[in-house]
């Protein structure tokens, strides 16, 4: 997903929410091979997630990691905005993490104020990216199979 929104979006900022410990490539290592100037703020809470983080990404002026919550969108927002321009297009990635939520409404909420802070889709389009809401394999068919959905949508 992040080599199809940095190859064919044009995007440029990634804000990946619920990073967990990297089993593969990383956000920013995945955004640099299509652009080398893409920046990547890292949200977790986990402390093992944090000293991961901090020997992973040393001194990168273009990545951070922000300890917190996918609970508290709006610390997420203020601690990105020293690494992200929110007036650009900006990714903002939920990668498996809001199935610990059981109320979908506090889903909606913590989604809608992420969003609300991001700058809107130039020029107008379509929302929907395709394939649209599918198992996720099919955004890269050549990953193992897994159980698990994923859409993108852009801002209107």
């Amino acid at each position: 997903m992040v080599r199809f929104l940095a190859a064919s979006a044009g995007i440029r900022q990634f804000v990946d929410v619920g990073t967990g410990l990297p089993t593969m490539q990383n956000t920013h290592a995945v955004a640099r091979e299509v652009a080398d100037d893409a920046r990547t703020v890292y949200v977790d809470n986990d402390p093992l997630v944090l000293r991961h983080a901090q020997t992973l990404l040393g001194d990168d002026p273009l990545t951070t990691y922000v300890h917190a919550d996918y609970h508290e969108p709006d610390h997420i927002l203020a601690a990105a905005a020293e690494t992200v321009d929110s007036a650009r297009p900006v990714a903002i990635m939920f990668m498996g993490v809001m199935g610990y939520e059981p109320d979908l409404d506090v889903v909606r909420a913590i989604v809608g104020r992420m969003t609300t802070a991001a700058a809107p889709r130039q020029p107008p389009g379509p929302l929907g990216v395709d394939p649209g809401l599918v198992p996720i394999t099919q955004w890269q068919t050549t990953a193992p199979p897994i159980d698990a959905y994923g859409a993108v949508a852009r801002k209107p």
